[in-house]
């Protein structure tokens, strides 16, 4: 039990170093958008991806040993909390160490939320600045008399 506990231990102060290192890519992520680096941005979100799928496969570790560790009829109930499998000594710190990825992980949400703002407003941006390049471009056309039909360059005199 004492090895599993500390294997808890470790996964959720690697889950937070994560979120940490997540958070850092987050606010890297807002800047790339407000400078508008395309390129930037992607290889972050790459980053990004890669911490996620990190996350998750602890996750699934400790959702295995949350498993392992309750009976069969736990089991089959409401999955116990990890509080609930590890010994008092432990519970405080693992107490402590999900209350922390909890506040990181609330942090991380807002700051991706203002990201998503800030990307449709560039988005919306880039939309109506197409737009008048369109509309620009049909002006142009029809100030030069450019109907945008093209008379055929030959023209088959035999029927």
């Amino acid at each position: 039990m004492q090895d599993k506990e500390k294997r808890i231990l470790e996964i959720l102060q690697k889950e937070l170093e994560l979120y940490n290192s997540l958070e850092v890519l987050v606010k890297e992520q807002e800047r790339k958008i407000e400078e508008s680096d395309i390129e930037g941005l992607l290889k972050i979100i790459s980053k990004k991806q890669t911490l996620i799928s990190e996350q998750e496969r602890l996750d699934e570790e400790l959702e295995k040993m949350q498993v392992s560790l309750s009976n069969p009829i736990e089991a089959n109930r409401n999955k116990l909390s990890i509080l609930n499998l590890v010994s008092e000594g432990v519970k405080e710190d693992v107490e402590k160490l999900m209350n922390l990825i909890k506040e990181k992980i609330l942090k991380i949400l807002e700051a991706e939320n203002k990201s998503r703002e800030k990307l449709s407003l560039e988005i919306e941006k880039v939309r109506e600045a197409l737009k008048n390049i369109k509309n620009g471009k049909k002006l142009i056309n029809k100030y030069y008399g450019n109907t945008g039909l093209q008379e055929p360059k030959f023209i088959d005199q035999r029927k």
